[in-house]
């Protein structure tokens, strides 16, 4: 941010940047558009798998404070959540917002570890080939939902 800062003279470069991408923050007005619209038109089922995404990321966000997990990684965790979900611009990039967002997967962790290692390795195995799938999917797709 300060490099970009330096490099177009205005302390706000990087948003300014961002802004001429049509990339900025809405408070997810834009996101809930587009969630919108992917729900009234056939298929319906990205509008309803990225509803329960965002419904499962909501879900773990309450696990952490439930969790009680330190105040810094609580703040930390919402700030990149709120962040990603409230930004307005291409939506594809929203699984790449949420990249830092490592404290809402602490939960799972916790769950995974109480698991015997055959279970846990099935379960592993099952998201990384569900996630495989979903990348090859994605790449010779139209694009993400």
């Amino acid at each position: 941010m300060v490099w970009v800062a330096l490099r177009t003279g205005s302390l706000t470069g990087y948003f300014d940047v961002q802004n001429g991408w049509g990339n900025g923050f809405d408070g997810g007005l834009a996101f809930a558009r587009f969630i919108g619209g992917l729900l009234i038109e056939p298929p319906f089922v990205s509008g309803l798998g990225l509803l329960l995404g965002v419904g499962a990321l909501l879900w773990l966000a309450v696990r952490c404070v439930r969790q009680r997990q330190p105040l810094p990684l609580l703040a930390y965790g919402g700030a990149v959540l709120v962040l990603a979900l409230a930004a307005k611009g291409y939506f594809g990039s929203k699984p790449r917002l949420l990249i830092p967002a490592f404290p809402l997967l602490l939960p799972i962790a916790v769950a995974l570890a109480r698991l015997r290692p055959v279970r846990t390795a099935l379960a592993l195995g099952s998201v990384g080939l569900a996630s495989a799938v979903y990348g090859a999917f994605w790449l010779h797709g139209s694009g993400p939902p």
